[in-house]
């Protein structure tokens, strides 16, 4: 991927250079994992995203593999790398208080 690609993803304006670098890195190395055998695998974003972190952070270019790239990111590339479907679930907690 070039880094126009990861413009895509992350918004480069307020990186220094050495955060733009290793964020291309990371999304390089990103790039180069299979992802699916973890989609086929799981339906929870986060669980997919701690199985990875547990195969590859050893590998990883700054240590884990997700450095600097939330989930948001992380569902943008999945669904233009892999066409699949991400939708955002809610949860709705009460929460009781006296006045």
């Amino acid at each position: 991927m070039a880094k126009k690609d990861y413009e895509e993803f992350t918004n480069y304006h307020w990186l220094s250079e050495k955060q733009l670098k290793d964020t291309i890195e990371n999304w390089e190395f990103i790039d180069s994992i299979d992802f699916n055998p973890y989609i086929d695998d799981y339906d929870d974003l986060n669980e997919l995203m701690r199985a990875v972190e547990d195969d590859y952070d050893k590998d990883a270019p700054q240590g884990f593999v997700f450095n600097c790239i939330d989930e948001y990111e992380f569902s943008i590339f999945l669904q233009n790398k892999y066409n699949v479907a991400i939708m955002e679930i809610t949860t709705v907690r009460y929460h009781i208080s006296r006045v």
